[in-house]
């Protein structure tokens, strides 16, 4: 596989780790109640976030097995990038190992959660649609 396509790879399964765990804080932390109002004003997206809450453990299974399969397939490609990129070097593959791991960390846990967390009504029905793609997408490993 080709550089371009493993950095691609990185790059979409981090941004898939993000979005799971922010959106997992997010609905978590919006309030049911303004959610069921808009819904009931009409609002697609707030409907959407409702059918969510009111199954909250397959909401939760959904987003954990979105963010696990983003995991592993950005460790799979960090790790097949690191081998092509220094073929001769466990040192300089350790280091990318631990720069990889300290990016998951700080890029889609810690700084998703952290905007969801501040703002969880925006958060939620900003990602509304992917939300329910992705719920569509993993229905038969829930």
């Amino acid at each position: 596989m080709g550089s371009i396509a493993l950095f691609l790879a990185l790059v979409a399964s981090l941004a898939s780790a993000a979005f799971c765990a922010g959106v997992e804080t997010g609905f978590l932390s919006v309030g049911r109640e303004r959610v069921l109002h808009l819904a009931k004003a009409g609002g697609r997206r707030a409907r959407v976030v409702h059918r969510a809450l009111a199954d909250m453990p397959r909401t939760m299974t959904t987003l954990l097995i979105g963010n696990n399969l983003a995991n592993v397939v950005f460790s799979s490609a960090s790790a097949a990038l690191a081998a092509e990129a220094f073929p001769g070097s466990r040192a300089l593959r350790v280091a990318w190992s631990a720069a990889a791991a300290l990016t998951v960390l700080v890029a889609a846990e810690f700084l998703p959660k952290l905007l969801c967390a501040a703002r969880p009504l925006k958060s939620v029905l900003a990602a509304a649609y992917a939300y329910r793609w992705l719920e569509r997408a993993l229905k038969p490993l829930t």
